[in-house]
């Protein structure tokens, strides 16, 4: 062996030795002081196998999950049908109408104002895209002159992600779902990655729940490393070494504040999503002969806003400007709340967590007056 291949080799050996070193120093370092920083724990992302089977009953392997009601259509149940098929509303719990009972949306207090049936296909965790891909489901079997996707501002942060515990830890659905991306321009659907009821023990493998990140704008949104071989990586991750300055959790060790309630609406991706999926709606809508409405739906804070200050947030904003521009109907609910409150002490009882009874039947009021000046020969 010449001199300079025992250089070579000697090199390499100490590199190897080196790195040894070093990946033993991190080991003994973060097992003994691992309390004293944060990590990202894929395991509490990941499905217990006694939860399984409840999966199952929502299990939707187009949609992530649905809820499967047992009526024509698998629309909410209604109290009345009126034979006159007018109205099919999609959305999230808001427009599903959780917290009160299947008497109390919105929807059933509207059709009794126009003797009509009103479907409502709101789903509990759902993004815009969700239920979009659900309004194209139904047409296959029901048609309605009036199709309604109600969104508000926190649903764009739905768009963007995959495995509905990436965005929301505490959830209670525990599944994964489509989403779209954009893809030279143009919208491309990236299916539910669980293509079967059978798959969903795929669920409590850590390593699939690890994969399910790679299209997720949630997935560890922190940068937190993860507390696992090689450890040496833990070193370079710059989070540690803030934290080791400034101490776990102190605000001063990032500029960013890494859970979903940041804006997205600031951001170029999830908005432009979100434009495409109301205008990808818009368009369908039309091209069945249908009128196609957006509808804003109401958090509580913004009717407070509007109430006291007569703004909205930008998003709503947003929303209501695009639709202009795409010169399809946009009836904002919260303009319905915040205009019937006489009092700031009133808004509270227009909701539970989401809209109450008595708020949803103001919306009802509020979207038959809208009706009657936009469509009146729908109602015909």
């Amino acid at each position: 062996m010449s001199g300079n291949q025992k250089k070579f080799v000697f090199t390499v050996v100490s590199i190897v030795l080196g790195i040894c070193f070093l990946e033993l120093f991190s080991v003994i370092f973060f097992r003994s002081f691992r309390a004293r920083f944060s990590f990202y724990k894929l395991e509490q992302y990941v499905v217990d196998e006694k939860d399984i089977d409840s999966l199952g009953r929502y299990y939707d392997s187009r949609l992530g999950w649905d809820y499967h009601y047992e009526t024509e259509y698998t629309e909410r149940p209604h109290p009345v049908t009126y034979g006159r098929p007018l109205m099919a509303t999609f959305g999230d719990s808001f427009m599903h109408g959780t917290d009160v009972n299947d008497d109390e949306t919105w929807q059933v207090y509207l059709s009794s104002l126009v003797q009509a049936d009103v479907f409502n296909f709101g789903t509990g965790g759902f993004g815009p895209d969700q239920a979009y891909l659900k309004y194209i489901s139904i047409t296959e079997s029901l048609e309605v002159p009036v199709a309604v996707l109600g969104v508000n501002s926190e649903n764009i942060n739905r768009l963007v992600n995959v495995y509905r515990p990436f965005y929301f830890p505490k959830t209670g659905i525990k599944l994964p779902k489509p989403r779209f991306m954009q893809m030279g321009g143009r919208m491309k659907l990236i299916p539910n990655p669980i293509r079967s009821i059978e798959d969903i023990g795929l669920l409590t493998d850590v390593r699939f729940v690890q994969g399910l990140g790679a299209a997720d704008w949630w997935y560890n949104k922190d940068n937190y490393p993860i507390y696992r071989f090689p450890y040496l990586r833990i070193l370079f991750n710059k989070r540690m070494w803030l934290e080791a300055l400034y101490g776990k959790e102190d605000r001063r060790i990032d500029d960013t504040n890494p859970r979903p309630w940041e804006d997205l609406w600031q951001e170029e991706e999830p908005v432009s999503l979100m434009y495409s999926v109301m205008d990808s709606f818009i368009g369908d809508v039309r091209s069945r002969g249908a009128v196609p409405i957006i509808m804003i739906m109401p958090l509580q804070d913004e009717v407070f806003q509007k109430y006291c200050t007569n703004t909205y947030p930008a998003s709503v904003t947003m929303v209501a400007d695009y639709c202009t521009q795409k010169v399809c109907l946009c009836f904002n609910s919260i303009d319905a709340l915040a205009g019937k409150a006489e009092s700031i002490d009133e808004i509270p009882d227009l909701f539970i967590v989401h809209v109450s009874p008595r708020g949803n039947r103001i919306i009802a009021e509020a979207f038959f007056r809208f009706l009657e000046e936009h469509l009146p020969r729908i109602l015909q």
